[in-house]
């Protein structure tokens, strides 16, 4: 009966039967060739100090180009760019001024407190009498009203006995 294996040996059984050649130990101490190790390249040396480049106007130009775009895509951008920055900027000065707003309005109602303790009637007595100043006697006010105007007020010495109304 004819199987695979048998048909696969008629066709690797004669591949497979030829002698293996034997190798010698010396072989395996052997470097390989190298490649390309028979050729013989000549160098010659070459001086080029003596050429010079010629200019290309060509290229020149090109140059001018791309830096003529390089500069216009940058100032595009910035311009862009710009009302945000400007916005981001603006912010920040606006919230410094409202801290600087919050700050004076603290230190306003902190000088108001101040005054209204100095102008007290109890701080008021005390400087008066820090200062040996005595209310004035009845008789001795006088009341410059000037509703007609008729009377104006006027310096008097204070020998002259002043009239009370």
């Amino acid at each position: 009966m004819a199987t695979l294996a048998t048909l696969f040996d008629k066709f690797t059984l004669a591949r497979s039967a030829a002698p293996v050649p034997v190798r010698d130990i010396e072989d395996d101490f052997r470097v390989r060739p190298f490649a390309n190790e028979g050729l013989y390249y000549f160098v010659k040396a070459i001086d080029n100090s003596g050429v010079v480049r010629q200019d290309d106007p060509r290229a020149r130009q090109a140059c001018w180009k791309a830096i003529g775009a390089g500069v216009v895509t940058a100032m595009v951008l910035l311009c862009l760019t710009l009302p945000n920055v400007l916005g981001v900027l603006w912010g920040y000065q606006l919230q410094a001024l409202r801290d600087e707003r919050q700050t004076l309005e603290t230190k306003i109602a902190a000088a108001k407190l101040d005054e209204t303790r100095m102008l007290g009637p109890a701080q008021l007595d005390k400087v008066a009498q820090e200062h040996e100043f005595a209310a004035p006697a009845a008789g001795r006010m006088v009341y410059l009203d000037n509703r007609d105007g008729s009377h104006l007020a006027k310096n008097v010495d204070g020998s002259a006995t002043v009239a009370a109304r």
